[in-house]
């Protein structure tokens, strides 16, 4: 077997392995990403905005209260049982649980006491205050759900995980779009996500007590110190990317509208739908890239890393581009005219992807793979210093769209540093591949625009509809005849794609299609 197909066989072994996981990450996010759509459609612009400001502070304080927990609680377990320790495992959980719980219910209280001035001075809202009062008991809550899914996660019981994720989803998507439906607006929404998130909490809690009893409230301070001091990288990095994140949101609350804000909200939340598409490929690269030993596999580390970034860029980039060429129609469709500045929001969203060419993504994971997560940290830290900078800077003069150009301006510089370390690393892009994929994309994004610009279906929702149904195949269909043409794929790309896909069953039909496709297409190329 050559080493190629070797790392290929691990990555594969690696995505069987988390498949029941990823089923039940893919179902939520799919469960809420409708939910979102109807619940933007019924809620309008302006109040989906103040729905959408109304988290900005929970989700300040939820990656405040983490405490690098969730990652100790995904490695201490399987550590412990390893070493023959089985009966401190429940020791590890009971202490997480409880630095968690205590560190959640004081977060809780502070944004629920101090609603009026976080309302007022961080953004610059007053009319927000009864929405964080109300939201407030969530930070609790999803903080229990988090230590509960890491922690079976981390016992080797990932049917539990995927339980509370999917469970979680489906409540919270029928408690907030029911109490919309209802007359109950924002307030309904917010409600239905902290109904939820105490049903599942509940559910979680009776699952452990029914695993491990009282020993589940045991506390110990050496478990405390050890928990902590394993997860502070991540935690770090975590922090510093939540501080990021909400930092663009308080820039919207203080210098875009209510309007503006809801805009941005539906063309963030569809950018997010990359992540349900390329979901297979970044589970495995973690696992795939911690196998390596740099010291003695500087060549394979060089060749997977290539690799991985071709076939990350081979199917987000398409995406980007097919995002961004029918932006209009997309809101359109799921959002309704209402939304009518989201389009360009979304296409300048989309257009960080086309980062994925150079290592978006791709850098983060193998880092982490090879056991450097504070070269991620450096990065996200890029990241932030940058939003706060440039996005402050941007924001005051643009409003909304100089965050969106302050993203685009931070997350290059994250690359670029990304790109720098790893070099120094031993691992590099390949040029002539990423130029092979990057043309076929240039090229199917051009005829499908001239097919789109020549069709005259009409501004309705029908007439975007057919847009879609229309323009969608082409550009698939020129892309994949592009690849092989411009070198963007061979031959053993398709073996390989095929054998990593091949594990996911009827999910992956469509795309083995499209292999077969490719396939013949290069044999003919060959003659």
């Amino acid at each position: 077997m050559s080493e190629n197909a070797k790392w290929f066989s691990l990555a594969r072994k690696t995505a069987k392995g988390g498949l029941l996981l990823l089923s039940g990450d893919l179902y939520a996010r799919f469960v809420m990403f409708v939910a979102m759509i109807v619940i933007a459609r019924l809620l309008g612009p302006s109040d989906y905005g103040l729905y959408v400001l109304s988290f900005v502070i929970p989700y300040l304080f939820v990656p405040l209260c983490n405490l690098g927990l969730n990652h100790a609680l995904l490695y201490f377990p399987g550590k412990l049982r390893s070493r023959e320790h089985e009966e401190e495992v429940p020791v590890f959980v009971g202490t997480g649980l409880i630095i968690r719980t205590s560190t959640a219910f004081l977060a809780f209280l502070i944004c629920y006491s101090a609603a009026d001035f976080l309302a007022t001075q961080v953004l610059g809202r007053g009319e927000l205050a009864p929405f964080l009062r109300l939201i407030s008991p969530f930070i609790l809550f999803q903080s229990l759900f988090a230590i509960f899914y890491h922690s079976f996660t981390g016992l080797g019981e990932p049917r539990k995980s995927a339980f509370l994720r999917i469970l979680y989803a489906s409540l919270k998507a029928l408690f907030a779009t029911s109490l919309v439906l209802l007359g109950f607006g924002i307030g309904g929404a917010l409600f239905g996500f902290v109904l939820a998130s105490f049903l599942v909490s509940l559910v979680g809690f009776f699952f452990l007590v029914a695993k491990f009893g009282r020993r589940a409230f045991f506390f110990s301070l050496g478990a405390a110190k050890e928990l902590m001091s394993y997860g502070w990288l991540a935690y770090a990095s975590l922090l510093v990317s939540a501080l990021a994140t909400q930092y663009q949101y308080i820039l919207l609350a203080l210098f875009a509208s209510d309007v503006e804000v809801g805009n941005f909200g539906v063309a963030h939340r569809f950018s997010q739908a990359f992540v349900l598409v390329s979901a297979p490929l970044t589970m495995v690269m973690i696992p795939a890239f911690s196998e390596l030993d740099l010291g003695k596999d500087r060549a394979q580390a060089r060749k997977l890393f290539a690799l991985f970034v071709k076939y990350y860029s081979m199917l987000i980039l398409p995406l980007a581009a097919l995002s961004i060429i029918l932006a209009r129609d997309i809101v359109r469709i799921l959002y309704g005219r209402q939304y009518s500045l989201a389009p360009l929001y979304l296409s300048l969203l989309a257009a960080n992807f086309i980062y994925s060419c150079v290592g978006y993504k791709v850098l983060e994971a193998f880092f982490n793979g090879i056991g450097e997560p504070k070269e991620t940290l450096f990065m996200t830290l890029t990241y932030c210093v940058s939003i706060f900078a440039v996005g402050t800077f941007l924001a005051q003069s643009h409003g909304t769209l100089g965050v969106l150009i302050a993203i685009l301006i931070s997350n290059a510089l994250l690359v670029f540093y990304g790109l720098i370390r790893a070099r120094e690393k031993g691992v590099s892009i390949r040029i002539r591949d990423e130029a092979g994929i990057v043309s076929a994309t240039a090229a199917s994004s051009s005829l499908a625009y001239g097919i789109l610009w020549a069709m005259t279906s009409g501004s309705s929702f029908l007439g975007s509809l057919v847009n879609v149904l229309v323009t969608v195949p082409f550009f698939i269909f020129c892309y994949v005849s592009f690849l092989p043409i411009l070198k963007g794929v061979k031959a053993r790309d398709i073996k390989w794609l095929r054998s990593f896909f091949g594990s996911f069953g009827p999910l992956a039909r469509p795309l083995l299609v499209l292999l077969t496709y490719e396939e013949k297409l290069i044999r003919f190329l060959s003659k």
